[in-house]
């Protein structure tokens, strides 16, 4: 949803921002892939130690972090009341959308995925 709804509005209203728009998507698009790979792994095992999810965690705090930190505040201060409403309805949409099940081309390699995959849960139900 956030790949589909999100990161493209942070594209074009923080393409002025010090790190640049497409270079906040692109790195958080990154993290999403490290993180999924991450969750894989830990699904394919039998057992699972603290330390693998204390790991785990952690890279979902810092991509949390950096999230709040470099998008979503500096978005807030771009885009009024309504263009903020209408963001979350896009994103509570893409939700409806978007395939629950990863494209088969995406999970063969799932942290080299192309950005271009992103609306491939929208082309599904079209």
């Amino acid at each position: 949803k956030e790949e589909i709804a999100f990161y493209p509005k942070v594209e074009v209203y923080l393409k002025d921002e010090k790190k640049g728009g497409h270079h906040l998507i692109e790195h958080g698009i990154k993290e999403h892939r490290e993180l999924e790979v991450e969750l894989k792994k830990l699904a394919e095992q039998s057992t699972i130690t603290w330390e693998q999810i204390r790991k785990a965690v952690a890279k979902l705090m810092h991509h949390l972090d950096e999230e709040e930190t470099d998008i979503i505040e500096p978005l807030r201060s771009k885009l009024d009341q309504n263009l903020q409403l209408e963001l979350a309805q896009q994103f509570i949409d893409a939700g409806r959308l978007a395939s629950k099940k990863p494209h088969p081309e995406m999970s063969k390699n799932p942290e080299k995925a192309p950005r271009d995959n992103i609306d491939v849960g929208l082309a599904e139900k079209h």
